[in-house]
């Protein structure tokens, strides 16, 4: 919907007046969130989002990636911010294909207004069922590992987690449960040959 909308407003109003188009910025972030929520076929190499249960090209099911969803926690919920509709509110959406590494930024952890956005502050791959956490320094303390509602302890700068069903999910909270914070849920999508 992003990209339909920016693509009507340049080539709508736009196109006869140049300041009603949309920014480099704006179809920058646009793109990046679209290349986000693609995947890539098994059997054909073609690329399509991940909203379709398989290939519109050869019809092949997608297989196993890992999406994960970044949140804001809200303290008085003790839980996620909530769309009108009573559905988490998600500021972001990535997916993880299979043996593939993505890399978690502060802004991830912290919002558009954190300092050093891109920095990284852990290094996520996705094999199997299992996903393995990097971190690239030792992790901040407000940094929680939490399954099935409980903390998982971790140590060091490595750790792998199992995800054992396509309904258990990984959080990745940065803060504590009384304070407004980001946290990610990972959870397995697709299906395996």
């Amino acid at each position: 919907p992003r990209l339909r909308m920016l693509f009507n407003q340049a080539f709508g109003p736009g196109r006869l007046q140049p300041t009603q188009r949309p920014s480099a910025q704006a179809w920058a972030e646009a793109l990046a969130t679209a290349a986000n929520l693609t995947l890539q076929c098994a059997n054909c190499s073609a690329s399509f989002y991940l909203n379709r249960k398989e290939c519109p090209y050869c019809q092949t099911p997608p297989l196993p990636y890992c999406q994960f969803h970044s949140l804001l926690w809200s303290p008085q919920n003790k839980g996620p911010y909530l769309t009108p509709k009573n559905k988490p509110k998600a500021m972001a959406q990535v997916v993880i294909l299979e043996n593939d590494q993505y890399q978690v930024t502060r802004q991830f952890a912290y919002g558009s207004i954190a300092d050093n956005r891109d920095e990284a502050i852990a290094d996520i791959t996705f094999t199997g069922n299992r996903l393995k956490i990097m971190f690239p320094k030792n992790p901040a303390k407000s940094i929680r590992l939490v399954q099935g509602g409980k903390v998982i302890p971790f140590s060091g700068l490595t750790t792998e987690i199992a995800l054992a069903s396509k309904r258990q999910s990984l959080e990745m909270h940065f803060g504590q449960d009384d304070e407004e914070h980001y946290y990610l849920v990972f959870g397995i999508k697709g299906t395996r040959s």
